[in-house]
């Protein structure tokens, strides 16, 4: 008989970590295995496609809200998990990893949680989540991390029953870089302090000084474009860097661009990071926590690594690039190597050993 799995995913909307979801339900019901999937946002729009054997099902809050939604959602998904016989339920990021260990008190299905961001940053979830997390999490079957630094960060009753499974490469890319003649530097991320872009500011109006045809876009969203904005004038270099917003077509600013370059604090694994490396994009990133640049490059054979904060380092990176196209090359075929390391037939098969382990 063929085994079934309930996964709880946010939405189906442009997140890296519902992305992963979509990607791994897609592969797993292509397998020996029937997918149903809670949609615990169902009027967000859907960017990301599930394919016909992923059955939805869309939590309907009724216009509930605060508490009452989350308690809504505790009970929605309680009644999934009790109307079918799951082998395994799914759940990723902590606040949908700790209402999903609620729902399943008492009942006897096995929960496998995933830990998708850095687990130090109280402020994202509030310290009630980060207490129940610290409690529930051990009730869990098996908890996944997408690096050894994140799980490294916790208790041993936690620790004891981590496993570690990075990010797959999305397998719709087919698209190489060709844009070893470009004058654009990209970079891609909501305008949030996480991502540090004054620090790429910085970096790009030192680097501006050597190379001053070059430009430098961004696309994303955020609460910080007009404060951005302000400080590339301050730096003299608004006439070259430009703000581009949201974006669907990542692929192809990626590919057209000289070389792609991310200036975070601190991230789980960047999906764009992935990304710009399958597809040979020459990559620049801080080794930031919780490790999942370092997990994906190997500073300087098919990437770069810069300290977190480092404009200097991080220009001095931007300059190599631009001037040795010898090097660029070689780290664009040593990048492109991740798409089979990586690959969701590979990740599907690490979340496989771990689903059918009991």
């Amino acid at each position: 008989m063929k085994k079934r799995i309930l996964m709880i995913n946010s939405s189906l909307t442009n997140g890296g970590s519902e992305h992963v979801m979509v990607l791994l339900a897609n592969e797993l019901s292509n397998r020996d295995y029937v997918v149903d999937m809670v949609i615990c946002n169902k009027d967000l729009p859907e960017t990301y496609i599930l394919n016909d054997k992923v059955n939805k099902l869309k939590y309907d809050p009724k216009n509930l809200k605060g508490h009452a939604f989350v308690i809504g959602l505790i009970l929605f998904i309680r009644k999934c998990m009790k109307q079918k016989k799951y082998h395994t339920v799914i759940s990723f990021m902590m606040n949908y990893n700790v209402l999903t260990l609620i729902a399943g008190l008492g009942l006897k299905q096995k929960i496998i949680v995933s830990e998708r961001a850095n687990p130090k940053l109280v402020d994202d979830y509030g310290v009630l989540f980060k207490t129940a997390e610290q409690l529930l999490y051990p009730l869990a079957s098996k908890i996944v991390f997408q690096t050894e630094e994140v799980k490294d960060y916790y208790k041993k009753s936690i620790k004891k029953l981590g496993v570690v499974i990075p990010n797959p490469v999305n397998p719709d890319i087919v698209e190489e870089w060709v844009g070893e003649d470009s004058k654009t530097i990209t970079s891609i991320g909501r305008l949030t302090t996480q991502k540090n872009y004054p620090l790429l500011l910085r970096a790009f109006s030192i680097y501006s000084k050597q190379y001053p045809d070059y430009n430098l876009k961004i696309y994303g969203q955020g609460p910080l474009l007009n404060e951005l904005k302000e400080y590339a004038k301050e730096l003299k270099i608004d006439s070259k860097v430009s703000f581009e917003g949201f974006t669907t077509q990542v692929y192809k600013h990626l590919r057209e661009s000289k070389m792609f370059v991310m200036s975070s604090d601190y991230e789980g694994i960047s999906n764009t990071m992935i990304e710009a490396l399958a597809m040979g994009v020459p990559t620049i990133c801080t080794d930031c926590p919780v490790g999942g640049a370092r997990m994906m490059i190997e500073d300087g054979k098919n990437g770069f690594l810069v300290p977190v904060g480092d404009e200097t380092s991080l220009s001095q990176k931007m300059v190599i690039i631009s001037s040795d196209s010898k090097l660029s090359k070689k780290i664009s075929e040593e990048a492109l190597k991740i798409k089979n390391y990586y690959s969701i037939k590979e990740i599907t098969n690490l979340w496989e050993k771990i689903i059918t382990d009991f």
